[in-house]
Parts: structure tokens; sequence; C-alpha cells
């Protein structure tokens, strides 16, 4: 009786630990689906975000990413390398030679922090862009990424084309998030500010002016701002 106890209670044991090892074989299964479910997540967001897509030429807008600084040229290489397209100007600057080897030509980004992408606007287009470029975000008005004009996409291309983007870019006037502008008019004439966004619509700019030893929100026209790049 008791062998047959002490039987009955080891296969009971025995279930039990089969039981628990399926159990921990479902739990797995479980975990690789919904890591393959995610992979494939990943895969169609940067699928959804490459120029190669259809209807993409017709569709596309450029936004502006923020990534963190000193990732910038990293970060654009990311997204072209995944086939996103994307854009950086940069200054090339020469760094001292060390010992062996000789004077290098390094990018470096002209707006620190950001990267310009083109892709469709859509949710999983832009948390593509994100994971392809490792971006911390968008320049967004709310929660959807603001669109930049094409023609201003242009004409900031064409200033890096020209050999002298730095004092171009100057001219253009197009304040960009991170720049530093001076209120012209109004009751904040001749305080300092740095742009957070740009509405191009509107044609106004939101700062965060110097002011009171603080930083104060402020929202002004285009018109009443000099940008001091």
């Amino acid at each position: 009786m008791e062998a047959a106890a002490m039987a009955k209670n080891g296969r009971c044991r025995s279930v039990d630990m089969q039981a628990l090892t399926e159990e921990q074989e479902a739990r797995l299964a479980a975990t690789r689906i919904r890591q393959q479910m995610g992979m494939l997540a990943e895969v169609r967001m940067k699928q959804a975000a490459r120029k190669d897509r259809p209807g993409f030429e017709e569709l596309a807008r450029w936004f502006i990413g923020r990534v963190p600084s000193g990732r910038e040229v990293e970060s654009r290489d990311s997204m072209k390398a995944a086939k996103i397209e994307a854009w950086l100007p940069v200054e090339c600057r020469r760094t001292p030679p060390k010992r062996g080897q000789g004077v290098k030509l390094v990018e470096k980004a002209f707006w620190p922090g950001y990267v310009f992408v083109r892709l469709v606007p859509g949710a999983e287009a832009w948390a593509g862009a994100i994971l392809a470029g490792e971006l911390v975000g968008w320049i967004s008005q709310g929660v959807v990424p603001t669109a930049i004009p094409t023609d201003e996409i242009a004409v900031l291309q064409r200033c890096e084309k020209s050999g002298d983007f730095e004092r171009e870019a100057k001219l253009i006037g197009i304040p960009m998030p991170g720049d530093t502008v001076e209120i012209s008019a109004g009751w904040l004439a001749g305080s300092h500010g740095v742009v957070k966004r740009f509405n191009d619509a509107k044609q106004q700019v939101s700062l965060l002016v110097d002011m009171l030893g603080g930083k104060v929100s402020a929202t002004i026209s285009l018109d009443d701002i000099i940008v001091s790049r």
C-alpha cells in the first residue's frame, strides 16, 4: 500500500513536472511568436517608409526628424541603407592630422540634432523611419509630424550644392528648430528667442524667449523676426 502510494505520488509529481514543462514551452512559443510578429511589424513599418514603395513620388512629403546631437550623419546613413530618403545639410571640416594619419574630412551637421526625411505620411512610415534612423521623434504640431514645403527643401538643397551653404542659408530667412532669432516688432521687440517650430501655413514661429530670468513661450509672426544663425 505504501509503495503504491509512493508510486502514485511519484507519478503525480512526474505529471506535475511534465505539465510545468509544457506550460513553459507554451510560454516560450508564445514569446517567440510575439518576437516574430514584432520583427514582421518592424519590417512592415520600415517598408512603409521606403522610397521605392508604390506612389512615393506623388505622395511623399518632407519631415524633420529629431536625433541625438552628434549622431546626425549616422542616422542619415542608416536610413539610406534601409532605402529611406534622408538628407542632412552638412559642413565638411578638416580634422587636424594625427600621428600616422593624414588630414580627414568630417561631415558636421549644419543644424545639430535634426535630419530631413522624405516619406509618404502615415503612422507606419513615421515609425519605420524612427526605427531605421534611431530618431528621437519628429518636429510636430501636436501628435502629427509637420510637413515641410518641398520648395523650401529645394532652396536649402541648392544652397548646399552652391558650396557656400552657411552664407546663403542665412539669406533665406527660413527659421529652423534651434535657430536663434531676434524679435523686431511688438512688445517683445529686441528680445531673442530659440525656435521650437515653424508653422508654414500660418507663417508663425513658436519661440522660447529669454525674459525675467527664465524662458517664456511666444508665437510670433514670421515678418516680425530676424533669423541670426
